[in-house]
């Protein structure tokens, strides 16, 4: 008989299996369920255990798993039981940021140690060793450093070399140089010179495990005992180097001892951050901002500079500090043109003596071109790629919709979408200089895109089209209208930034353009819902339907004469309707264009979507016009650039093509006219270039018209009482001032006639009268302050005259007899016909466009929206057809 004991024991042993199972069941439906977690998509196993993001990091394969997460499951993914990566760079910020409440993780390094007395006692001597002012304070040495590692690079010919890895510890030399004036020489012996690299790999890698699985930390490097006999043990000893980077630090850091600051220095920035780094001084949240701000205004245009920027300047270390160095030599070797631009600007400053010694960070913060290569550099190879985890603040937080509470760790991961459409796109290293017609300096260099770059712009948005068309219009219309709210929050820089480049002053175009820019994409935000076919039920038993499609990928290019109106006028339609668009800024003011391409990505719309290159008629505007995956074609600019995109537009796949040309727009002013209101010219393809006034008023609209000419400022266009600034370049200057000569020859001048002052592309407002109709400055569009005045006598004179060109964009009348109006608006040529006004450009509601050689198709209104999209019939049969009359064979 068995003894009760032994029989509750084989009970107990029955029962520890479903005890455990149980046990586990509920263990994983609590985890699985966990209140702010259960809806945070992932995959089933990761839910439960660490397991799968220890293999992954122990194996190096860490960024590849979370890609593909992002890629399956969304932005946000529950990658562990209380872990959830992130892909959208707005959260970047918020998690990372200066003023965040989140706080680091357990990984156990110098800089996210929790406890105050280890942190303090470890702070202090290795602050300036892995400060990212390394970054900043190197970038003037580049001509030695790059010039050091070519040699190096020369003497390897022949032989297999991990580039990567050999800038990575060449850019640890850089560090050590300009932190402790001590080169390792990585570089130059080819050697581990006293272990440092062979420690802080062994340390990173026994981060990145420790990171994923905290608990082993406790009874690894973290414990005691391990701790104390872990430098006898190789295998631990290689891992536990954290004492040994530190000491060897503060060796360094000993032998380096810094010269007194000027009160000067002191003041910089840089020289604050570090004081208050260690202690000594206290720097606002607020200042911080400012400064990084500041620090990050310079942009070539990218959608993401600053963000990715912002990650390198937010974590301090040395591998950060090497990283950000690897990505900036590997961007200057790779790109030659922007390094010789680089040495050009510091050499510049060199003999201006504007470069202390050492270099404050100040100054090399006002090396523009050097800034923006350093960001560009970093938006392709980002400094901070590797898994940075933050904990949830206490009381839990919400990120993209989604709860969270305070256990759970927030980590962020490499991927494309916090960078470009693609990370491996380069540019071809071709520039132009854009000047100021002001002074004629030069104020920056615009990438200029060629053949290969127009194609890898096509591309992304043929990638972005599929997804774009088929989302619901609304939501399409989301991002149009915060691009409309942006782009008023932002009036002031775009107002200058057309300032800087054609000249119109800030003040008009803050009124005028900025507004009309707004005003197009919210009009056709609202439209999202109106892209409409036909039905019809004339046959018997059919349904017949014709619905309006997309055509894919549209080409637009832009003049330079009112560029965001312009960009506004041929992007709102075309994306709205569902259309992915490769735009083609005027090489002449391409600024606020690239300012409206980081408004886009800040507005939402997807990458791939809207895309903006920058270059001249030829190579760029060619290889728009020519390509084959680009369906349709919209261009406003001269006459003879129409006829060459519609020949080659026909030449390639008969792209579908809207042009908006040239014009010679007549204003005829009736004696019964409002003289005052009649007296208007400008810099515009629409203003009224030529007038015709009845003779019997002539003498008097003659003593308004120059008495409101007299009374023009002309001058800088940043200061707010100017009219009229300069000519948007010395082109444009010299095809004014040739045309003036003819109007001398052939008519009578007036009043101005010749440039204005010795600096800049400046000409006096110019009226020629009595010209006949065969002089070049009366058949050519002038896009100056030109004006030509001739007197009529019947509307017959008036209307040969005012038809006697082969333009007819816009044609104005002033008279207060309305049958005569409307008579006369009839018989005018031209694509529009203001009575008593000049342009109307608030009518978004009314189609623009030009007769003759002014152009072929219409924009703005519903026949703007209509010109992007290709119109198809669908022809359903529904029922027994047998009595339908002949002609409906074709559905059988």
């Amino acid at each position: 008989m068995t003894s009760p004991i032994f029989q509750l024991l084989d009970v107990w042993r029955m029962m520890i299996p479903v005890v455990l199972l149980t046990a586990a069941i509920i263990y994983f439906v609590r985890i699985k369920y966990r209140p702010g977690l259960k809806d945070v998509p992932g995959p089933f196993l990761a839910t439960f255990s660490n397991f799968d993001r220890i293999v992954t990091a122990a194996s190096g394969k860490q960024f590849l798993a979370h890609i593909g997460y992002h890629e399956k499951y969304g932005a946000l993914v529950r990658v562990g039981p209380n872990h959830v990566s992130f892909s959208n760079a707005d959260l970047i910020p918020i998690v990372y940021g200066i003023t965040s409440k989140f706080y680091k993780g357990p990984i156990p390094t110098v800089f996210s140690i929790r406890s105050e007395k280890q942190h303090k006692a470890l702070k202090r001597p290795v602050a300036n060793a892995y400060s990212m002012s390394a970054l900043v304070e190197l970038e003037p040495m580049t001509d030695e450093c790059i010039s050091i590692m070519q040699r190096k690079l020369d003497g390897k010919q022949g032989q297999e070399l991990d580039f990567g890895e050999w800038l990575q510890w060449f850019s640890f030399d850089v560090i050590t140089t300009i932190t402790f004036s001590n080169r390792l020489g990585f570089m130059e012996q080819e050697e581990d010179v006293s272990g440092i690299i062979n420690a802080i790999e062994g340390r990173l890698a026994y981060n990145s495990v420790i990171g994923e699985a905290p608990v082993l930390n406790k009874i690894l490097l973290g414990n005691r005992f391990v701790g104390s006999i872990a430098n006898y043990i190789p295998a631990l000893a290689r891992l536990n180097s954290s004492h040994y980077i530190v000491s060897f630090a503060a060796k360094q850091l000993d032998r380096y001892k810094s010269a007194d600051k000027s009160a000067e220095q002191l003041r910089d920035m840089l020289a604050r951050f570090k004081r208050s780094r260690d202690g000594e001084e206290v720097i606002s949240d607020k200042e911080l901002l400012s400064h990084a701000s500041s620090n990050m205004s310079v942009s070539l245009g990218s959608t993401s500079l600053s963000k990715s920027h912002a990650d390198s300047l937010s974590f301090a270390g040395s591998d950060t500090t090497a990283i950000s160095l690897r990505s900036m030599f590997y961007y200057l070797c790779k790109h030659a043109a922007c390094y010789s631009r680089v040495m050009v600007e510091i050499q510049d400053l060199e003999r201006e003596g504007n470069l202390s010694e050492p270099i404050t960070f100040a100054e090399a913060n006002k090396m523009l071109y050097l800034q923006a290569c350093m960001k560009e550099a970093m938006r392709m190879h980002p400094a901070v790629g590797q898994l940075l985890e933050r904990v949830v603040p206490e009381g839990g937080t919400t990120l993209s919709g989604y709860w969270l509470p305070q256990v759970p760790q927030i980590l962020r991961h490499y991927n494309v979408e916090l960078v470009n459409p693609d990370a491996e796109w380069t540019l071809t290293d071709y520039w132009f200089v854009k000047q100021t017609g002001l002074i004629y300096k030069e104020i920056c260099q615009v990438h200029e895109a060629l053949a290969e770059d127009v194609d890898l712009a096509v591309q992304a948005s043929q990638n972005a089209f599929l997804a774009w068309s088929n989302i619901d219009a609304f939501q399409r219309a989301i991002p149009m209208a915060k691009l409309a709210q942006l782009i008023l929050r932002d009036a002031q820089e775009l107002a200058e930034l057309d300032a800087l480049a054609m000249g119109k002053p800030v003040e008009l175009l803050k009124k005028m353009d900025v507004p009309a820019a707004a005003s197009i994409f919210s009009y056709y935000a609202g439209t999202a819902y109106h892209v409409l076919g036909e039905s019809s039920l004339n046959n018997a038993n059919f349904l017949n339907i014709s619905v309006r499609q997309p055509f894919g990928v549209v080409g637009l290019i832009i003049p330079w004469n009112v560029p965001l109106i312009m960009f506004a006028m041929k992007v709102a339609p075309a994306v709205i309707c569902g259309n992915a668009v490769v735009v083609k800024a005027s090489e002449k003011a391409p600024l606020s264009s690239l300012k409206l391409g980081s408004l886009i990505r800040e507005a939402g719309f997807p990458p791939g979507v809207i895309n903006v290159v920058n270059g001249f008629g030829a190579p760029t505007g060619q290889a728009i016009a020519e390509h084959m995956k680009v369906r349709k074609i919209a261009f406003t600019g001269s006459v003879s650039t129409g006829r060459k995109i519609m020949r080659m537009a026909a030449d390639s796949n008969l792209k579908n093509v809207t042009l908006e040309l040239g014009g010679k727009s007549p204003a005829i002013i009736f004696e019964d006219a409002d003289i005052g209101q009649a007296a208007r010219a400008g810099q515009h393809c629409q203003a009224n270039s030529r007038v015709l006034v009845h003779e019997s008023i002539a003498k008097e609209y003659l003593t308004e018209l120059k008495d409101l000419v007299s009374r023009v400022s002309l001058g800088d266009p940043f200061t707010k009482s100017t009219f009229q600034g300069p000519q948007v370049d010395q082109v444009q200057l010299q095809h004014i001032l040739r045309l003036i000569e003819a109007g001398k020859k052939d008519g009578t001048l007036f009043h101005g006639g010749k440039r204005h002052g010795t600096q800049g592309s400046f000409i006096e407002p110019t009226i020629f009268l009595n010209v006949p109709t065969s002089s070049p400055i009366y058949q050519e569009e002038v896009f100056g302050p030109v004006l030509i005045v001739n007197t009529f006598t019947s509307e017959e004179d008036a209307l040969t005259e005012a038809n006697s060109t082969d333009f007819g964009l816009f044609s104005s009348i002033y008279t207060r007899d309305f049958q005569r109006a409307i008579s006369m608006a009839k018989r005018l040529e031209s694509g529009a016909v203001g009575v008593n006004c000049s342009v109307p450009l608030r009518a978004l509601d009314m189609p623009v466009g030009g007769w003759k050689q002014s152009g072929v198709g219409r924009e703005l209104a519903m026949h703007g929206l209509n010109n992007f999209t290709e119109l198809k019939t669908i022809f359903m049969k529904y029922g027994d057809d047998s009595k339908a009359l002949a002609y409906n064979w074709h559905c059988e």
